[in-house]
């Protein structure tokens, strides 16, 4: 008996280009981990009180993010849809608009946390890990625009199937932290030993860098270039993208917000215990951000 025809798409070779694009992909997502793991096990050297500065800014920075990766959703896929329909001006269009609204989320939850930083004695933590998170915790407000542009950036590539330069600024941004974490938190090499606020210097030095060298990188590109030589960012479109994403927040933020509001509970125990959540945060968001 004959065998039905199989359809063009049916003997397309699907798994081998998927794996070729997942491949870079979740090694870039093990790397914005990566940072934070570096910090931590740099921050552990110099005692549970640190490591607990570090944790309880990093629970309001949690929430921040929650909310900034749910608004920022909707733009990878609306890239993939005008690439697939091989629409380029779709697409620079949604990366121009992606990346402005990017750096919007970025400045307005950058204020926020700085706004919420008077804040912080009043959660009912100790109070010593409050004298030492509120620096720290501005630092790192302010390394989240750029943390945000690279986002998008590196997302409307991967969505024009472009990973691996993603995957070499992540990569980049991972040493540079680790690097200036060294220097920075130690004083190693003649530089200043400043201890939490290092870790926090370092982070922000390492996250401009991955957005500069993913923006430099797009632009040079002579396919992608186009998306800054366009006419601007549409209104109509920065709305659409924000509209889409605004429920995705709301979700994040509602199932994600019970880890962060899980630390603050576990500072109510003490600087130990809260050391120890931030180390075990750190190992299971390795886990978690594979998948």
């Amino acid at each position: 008996m004959a065998q039905p025809a199989r359809s063009p798409a049916a003997r397309t070779p699907v798994v081998g280009p998927l794996l070729a694009l997942a491949a870079p992909m979740l090694l870039g997502q093990a790397g914005q981990v990566l940072i934070q793991l570096t910090d931590t096990a740099m921050i552990g050297h110099l005692g549970p009180l640190p490591l607990a500065g570090a944790a309880l800014a990093g629970t309001f920075v949690m929430f921040a993010l929650y909310f900034a990766y749910g608004v920022l959703g909707a733009v990878a896929p609306r890239v993939a849809q005008a690439f697939g329909a091989g629409d380029e001006r779709g697409v620079a269009a949604a990366a121009r608009a992606g990346t402005a609204l990017a750096a919007l989320v970025g400045v307005v939850i950058a204020v926020a946390l700085s706004v919420a930083v008077p804040l912080l004695p009043r959660l009912g933590q100790p109070a010593e890990v409050v004298d030492v998170s509120g620096g720290y915790l501005l630092l790192i407000a302010w390394s989240l625009p750029a943390a945000m542009v690279a986002v998008v950036l590196g997302q409307a590539a991967e969505a024009v199937n472009r990973p691996w330069p993603v995957f070499a600024a992540m990569a980049a941004a991972v040493a540079v932290n680790a690097l200036l974490d060294w220097l920075l938190i130690f004083g190693h090499l003649g530089c200043p030993r400043l201890g939490l606020a290092g870790a926090g210097w370092a982070t922000l030095a390492a996250r401009v860098l991955q957005a500069a060298a993913l923006a430099a990188w797009i632009a040079r590109h002579p396919d992608l270039g186009c998306w800054w030589r366009g006419v601007g960012t549409e209104p109509a479109m920065l709305r659409d993208l924000f509209r889409q994403g605004l429920p995705i927040a709301v979700q994040d933020v509602l199932e994600g917000g019970s880890f962060a509001m899980g630390s603050l509970m576990v500072g109510w125990a003490g600087t130990t215990a809260l050391a120890a959540n931030q180390v075990t945060l750190g190992i299971a968001s390795l886990a978690w951000m594979v998948p």
